[in-house]
């Protein structure tokens, strides 16, 4: 089963943020996109198998180098990649896919995905606003700037 969403003023949010300083535009990306994952890395943690010790406090929001993320950075050209799930060092990243999909021994325990599924709508309405704050934001910003240090 799929879901169609529809949504209309990106190109406009897109075009100011190429206006943005490219450092700037980053920081707001970051910022925005941090922002959108902790209520869905916040359902995680609350979905994930109890009796699995430290698995629900190890799921947090990064930009940290996961070999994905890194796939990512280079093949398609994004300057940062946020990434919500357990953190890889701890250990606990093979348990969750095991907890997730399940083994021949073990039956799965999904808390990843009904996450993402519950929340992936509200999630981008929330960055298509976010971003536009975080925009008009940075922009009032630089213009107060320019005008003290002109």
């Amino acid at each position: 089963m799929s879901i169609g969403v529809a949504f209309r003023g990106w190109r406009e949010l897109d075009r100011a943020l190429g206006e943005l300083p490219k450092a700037t535009a980053k920081n707001v990306l970051r910022r925005t996109s941090k922002a959108a994952l902790e209520p869905m890395a916040n359902q995680a943690a609350a979905l994930a198998p109890q009796q699995s010790g430290r698995l629900s406090f190890s799921i947090s929001v990064s930009e940290r180098g996961t070999r994905r993320a890194e796939w990512l950075r280079a093949k398609a050209r994004f300057s940062f990649v946020m990434a919500m799930g357990p953190a890889g060092g701890t250990g606990a990243l093979q348990y969750a896919a095991f907890k997730e999909f399940g083994t021949i021994k073990m039956s799965p325990e999904p808390f990843m995905r009904p996450a993402w599924d519950g929340g992936k709508v509200q999630m981008l309405e929330f960055v298509k606003v976010e971003l536009g704050n975080q925009i008009d934001a940075a922009a009032r910003r630089l213009a107060r700037k320019r005008t003290t240090g002109a």
